[in-house]
């Protein structure tokens, strides 16, 4: 039973893949106003997107240090991604008191 348990955590390890990013967000005559973390997770069927955005400087003080995650959940089929579920959250401090916008959406074929 050990073996098969171990056999089965390495190939899904094999299978299972992983990248990350991280990109500057420019805006025209302003520069600079925040940075973008990109990760993409995949195993052998399913996947998820995860774009986390925040505001820097100035743009973080002017807009209460907001924060916007981007979700995307779903299965792989044919080397495509089909999304599954969509999540947009988005966070800022509004008078010191932190709090977040939710939107879900299951997606139907």
């Amino acid at each position: 039973m050990k073996l098969i348990l171990t056999a089965l955590l390495i190939t899904s390890s094999l299978m299972a893949q992983e990248f990350t990013t991280r990109y500057d967000v420019n805006v025209g005559m302003f520069g600079k106003v925040g940075i973008a973390d990109i990760s993409l997770k995949e195993d052998a069927n399913f996947y998820e997107i995860k774009l986390i955005a925040k505001m820097t400087g100035t743009a973080a003080t002017l807009t209460s240090n907001r924060v916007e995650t981007y979700i995307s959940k779903g299965k792989i089929m044919d080397g495509q991604y089909l999304p599954l579920s969509f999540y947009k959250i988005r966070t800022t401090d509004d008078k010191n008191i932190k709090w977040s916008i939710i939107l879900i959406m299951k997606i139907k074929k």
